[in-house]
Formats: C-alpha cells, sequence, structure tokens
C-alpha cells in the first residue's frame, strides 16, 4: 500500500508536486513554487528593486506592482500559497531596506510608515489567481417554460449554455441577478 509522504514527488513546470494529507486527512496531491524557481524570483525582484530605488515613488511601486501580480498570475494556484507569501515579505523586506539606502537628504522609511504607504498604493498582496468554474446544474422542470428558456438546443448552438438542463454558465452577467432571483422564487415556493 502506497503511503503517501513530501518525499515523493517531481518537479514540473516551476512547481514541485507532492504527496501531503489535507486538513481532512485525505492524501492529496500538492503543490508549491519549485525551490530553484523561488529563489530565483526572489534574487531578480531584489535586484531589480536595488536598481530602481531612485525612481519617483509612484513609477517605484508601479513596477514593482507588476512584477508582483506577474508572478501571483503564474504561481497562485491551489495550495500555493505559503509560497507566493514567502515571495511577497522578501519583496517588501527588499524595498524597505533598499529605498532607506537611497543617498541625499532623503527621509528613510520606518515599518509603519512603509505599511500605510503600501496600503495607500495598493500594492499587490499574493492570492490565488487560478480559475475555479462553479458550475450551476439547472433542472430541466424549472428551466424549460420560462423567460430563460431561448429554444436552443442542447451542445448544438453556438451559446449551448443557454438552453434547458446544460451546464449554465453563458448567461450575461444583466441577467444573471434575475436569473438567481428566479431561481430563489422558484425554490421558495416548494
Amino acid at each position: 500500500r502506497l503511503v503517501p509522504h513530501m518525499k515523493q514527488g517531481f518537479s514540473f513546470l516551476g512547481f514541485d508536486f507532492y504527496w501531503k494529507k489535507d486538513r481532512w486527512g485525505t492524501p492529496r496531491v500538492m503543490c508549491r513554487t519549485s525551490r530553484k524557481k523561488l529563489q530565483g524570483a526572489c534574487r531578480r525582484v531584489k535586484e531589480w528593486i536595488r536598481q530602481n530605488r531612485h525612481l519617483p515613488g509612484s513609477e517605484f511601486f508601479k513596477g514593482l506592482n507588476s512584477r508582483l501580480r506577474g508572478h501571483y498570475n503564474y504561481y497562485g494556484i491551489k495550495y500555493n500559497y505559503q509560497s507566493l507569501n514567502r515571495f511577497y515579505k522578501w519583496a517588501i523586506e527588499c524595498t524597505f531596506k533598499w529605498l532607506n539606502r537611497r543617498g541625499g537628504k532623503r527621509n528613510s522609511y520606518t515599518k509603519e510608515t512603509l505599511g500605510r504607504i503600501l496600503c495607500l498604493i495598493g500594492i499587490a498582496r499574493p492570492r490565488i489567481t487560478e480559475a475555479i468554474r462553479w458550475k450551476v446544474f439547472v433542472d430541466d422542470v424549472i428551466y424549460r417554460g420560462s423567460e430563460y428558456d431561448r429554444g436552443t438546443g442542447c451542445g448544438k448552438t453556438a451559446r449551448p449554455g443557454l438552453c434547458g438542463g446544460c451546464w449554465v454558465t453563458c448567461i450575461p452577467t444583466a441577467e444573471k441577478n434575475k436569473y438567481w432571483d428566479f431561481l430563489l422564487r422558484k425554490y421558495n415556493d416548494f
């Protein structure tokens, strides 16, 4: 019998895949940013901060923000929040260090003032960017004969999500609110 543990794993496309038990005790394949890739990303962001510390504040933080968002967009997948948070903390520590090493008569930052500036600017916080697709299956009885029945065929038209009994993901945003109100009214009637 296979006993999952951290040593059973492999690296692929900048991620380390490994076995670990989730919070319910079920063994799952988890992934995190590969150590080599995370160290390289930290090294690159530190070098960028060091070389661009002379920029005016808005330009500097705009560039930093774009680098953080780019990292989150690629590595922001399920079970990888700790690596994203480690990268974010490293970038903020390097920012604090190198912005305080600028020459001239500039005032240095304290951690509190830097924190307030980061909040005002809206620096990108670590987040999972992997698209989670929640699909709602609509019962044919509720959907057919309603105002949302457009008479399209199931899977044979350009917009198959609008027919009864299909996965509803194609309803325009303006109609979604009406649609959910419609469903709630139907379920409350039962």
